[in-house]
């Protein structure tokens, strides 16, 4: 199975994919480690991703969780990665047959402070900025709330969703973070939790 995490920076993605990793025996990886150059690039100039630039970047997580999948084939895999449009969920989601989409939101107030308090490459500006190219999700998905309430709030939302019991192994699947929510149109980060902890049809990160 493969599990994604997608959703804005600053919504707690890497921070569930750690509890995933230490309480559930899941790989975790941060697919930030893997952008392009060009991205790199992008991040630094404070400038939105082009579409071109997040195609390529997906085929990329594509490969690399491909090759973790023959690499440990008795391991479940969280890949966490912010995946703004829906076109890039649809062009992973298309490339697995065992894949779960997991939104991970946070309230704006939690979001900020967590961008302020990071100091790293994705400011708070920028994340506003980028923030408006974020797309609902219409794909089926599920929804964790991920506020500063410590691990046994995730860790909980997680046995709901996934049937796991702490320190259970389970047959290999790739998990990926993400966040999919609705979008305030006058406070970008702005989101909602209508449908949390349950599957929708229709509705980290730097990534967009």
């Amino acid at each position: 199975m493969i599990l994604i995490l997608f959703g804005l920076s600053g919504s707690g993605k890497n921070y569930v994919g750690e509890i995933l990793k230490n309480k559930f025996d899941f790989l975790f990886y941060d697919a930030d480690e893997w952008l392009t150059t060009e991205m790199q690039t992008s991040i630094s100039n404070k400038t939105p991703f082009t579409q071109a630039m997040r195609d390529a970047f997906c085929e990329v997580i594509i490969k690399k969780t491909q090759a973790l999948q023959t690499e440990f084939p008795n391991k479940s895999i969280v890949i966490s990665q912010a995946l703004y449009k829906e076109v890039n969920r649809d062009q992973i989601n298309k490339s697995f047959s065992d894949i779960l989409f997991i939104e991970v939101q946070s309230s704006t107030d939690v979001i900020l402070s967590r961008l302020r308090k990071r100091g790293n490459w994705v400011d708070e500006n920028y994340a506003i900025q980028i923030s408006k190219n974020f797309e609902d999700a219409t794909l089926a998905h599920q929804v964790i709330i991920n506020e500063q309430d410590g691990d046994y709030a995730i860790t909980s939302q997680l046995q709901s969703i996934l049937k796991l019991d702490v320190k259970k192994k389970v047959n290999p699947p790739v998990l990926a973070l993400g966040f999919f929510s609705n979008l305030n149109s006058d406070h970008p980060l702005l989101v909602t939790h209508d449908n949390a902890i349950t599957i929708s049809a229709s509705s980290n990160s730097p990534t967009q």
